[in-house]
């Protein structure tokens, strides 16, 4: 196991602070050293008035997909790649044959006209367990404001026992204060929720977004979260649009 492992990618540098020349996962797993969130930069922006748009795997995939959408979309700058031992514990096998670890990727666009600039987090996966969300949720924003992101937007689905297939999913609205609500209420007609919770990254980064004295919203579309028989959870393509 440690072989292939060790066949990770190169990315995953040294850990200098422990002075032991360590690449990839599989050695510090096989002496018991946790890892936790590693960054790796892959380039430098200058960015400013910057929204921050969160589209992390969940129900439906519903935030995912949206985000893929617009990197596809606008050809942004990938600035930040996350990985993490708490990912979930296994490898992508690519078209080409290869093996890349699970990670998190932190694009950045340039506004052409001027109207404040957006970064864009995706990945194939997300933290498993509560402290790892937590310290991802929390790391996430302290590199996202040092692109200059004044407001986080996190894209989510919201669970329903049944969705009819010709029914548009409806959109509902969580803000860090109730002006904001307002001012989405107004423009965009979106629902409110008055209960429940958001579990995982997409629930936490506003949270954290509320604490820094950021503006930060959570947009849900309903999903009923189909999954095979097998539990694979299916991307509904309508809760992303």
């Amino acid at each position: 196991m440690v072989a292939l492992i060790s066949a990770g990618p190169a990315c995953l540098e040294p850990l200098v602070s422990m002075h032991i020349p360590i690449y990839g996962l599989d050695l510090l797993l096989f002496l018991g050293l946790e890892l936790r969130i590693r960054w790796r930069q892959v380039a430098i922006g200058d960015f400013k008035d910057s929204r921050l748009i969160v589209g992390m795997p969940d129900m439906g995939f519903a935030g995912k997909q949206a985000v893929d959408y617009l990197v596809q979309e606008l050809k942004p700058t990938l600035l930040l790649e996350a990985y993490s031992t708490h990912f979930p514990a296994q490898v992508i096998i690519t078209k080409e044959g290869l093996i890349e670890f699970l990670k998190c990727q932190l694009y950045g666009w340039k506004n052409p006209q001027g109207g404040g600039d957006v970064l864009l987090l995706t990945g194939n996966a997300q933290p498993l367990t509560p402290e790892g969300q937590y310290a991802f949720a929390r790391e996430l924003l302290e590199k996202a404001e040092r692109f200059g992101v004044r407001e986080v937007y996190s894209l989510s689905g919201y669970l329903v026992e049944f969705r009819p297939p010709e029914k548009e999913p409806s959109i509902y609205a969580v803000a860090t204060s109730p002006e904001l609500f307002a001012e989405l209420k107004a423009r965009f007609g979106l629902s409110q929720l008055e209960k429940g919770s958001i579990e995982g990254v997409q629930g936490l980064i506003v949270g954290e977004a509320r604490v820094r004295g950021l503006k930060g919203i959570c947009l849900l579309a309903e999903t009923p979260g189909y999954s095979t028989p097998s539990g694979r959870p299916i991307v509904d393509a309508k809760a992303s649009r």
